[in-house]
């Protein structure tokens, strides 16, 4: 399964300290996030990846090397981007 923007997503990134913020403009929502998600939204914006390939590129970061289980962690973030129509998934 590949996950990816959402077609015809386009986002404005706004960000301060640890906080950050994305409004879509498609649909007008403005959405409040954290770090992890933010970086899987800029890993993703360079086209679609696969699960496997965003944890290791997260484990390559010293601030999420740290993470237990950084698949269970992406896992979830990568759903709560989806139901937040942000990020949608494909199979290959």
């Amino acid at each position: 399964m590949l996950y990816r923007i959402r077609k015809g997503c386009r986002l404005h990134w706004a960000c301060w300290d640890d906080v950050y913020v994305v409004f879509e403009e498609l649909s007008g929502q403005t959405h409040q996030m954290d770090p992890v998600k933010a970086f899987l939204l800029h890993l993703l914006n360079d086209g679609a990846q696969e699960l496997d390939a965003l944890v290791t590129e997260f484990a390559s970061v010293p601030e999420f090397a740290d993470s237990v289980r950084i698949s269970a962690l992406l896992t979830k973030a990568m759903d709560e981007l989806c139901t937040h129509g942000l990020v949608e998934a494909t199979y290959r």
